[in-house]
């Protein structure tokens, strides 16, 4: 009885594990690697900046569409489907928005009522 028992728990011994359903759900850990993604910019061959995003698990690359990056996250996580790959790739385009953006804000100016000393 505690044979059958323990066998039942293990799911059969010797027995193959269980494939993963193809999923839409992102794990919260692909998530917390692509929010924690570093991001900086270099030149492209024509001149333009090209983002380069090294996201901890999925490694270093340059971002150059959301096909490619939905391609890389699709050969780490097998388990996930097409579409939730291109929403993971998405994530990634985002932050290298975020990025960007943060570039591109400048410094408040000062005021020159309040500081007029040279």
């Amino acid at each position: 009885m505690l044979g059958a028992l323990l066998d039942r728990l293990a799911g059969g011994r010797g027995a193959p594990a269980p494939a993963h359903k193809p999923t839409d759900r992102l794990p919260a850990e692909l998530v917390a690697a692509i929010e924690g993604a570093a991001v900086f910019f270099r030149s492209g061959p024509d001149g333009d900046a090209v983002p380069v995003v090294r996201v901890p698990g999925l490694g270093m690359w340059k971002h150059e569409g959301l096909a490619e990056t939905a391609d890389r996250i699709g050969r780490a996580w097998p388990e996930l489907t097409r579409r939730a790959c291109l929403k993971a790739a998405e994530l990634v385009a985002a932050q290298c928005g975020k990025r960007n953006w943060a570039d591109m804000r400048r410094q408040p100016r000062r005021s020159w009522v309040w500081n007029w000393e040279l």
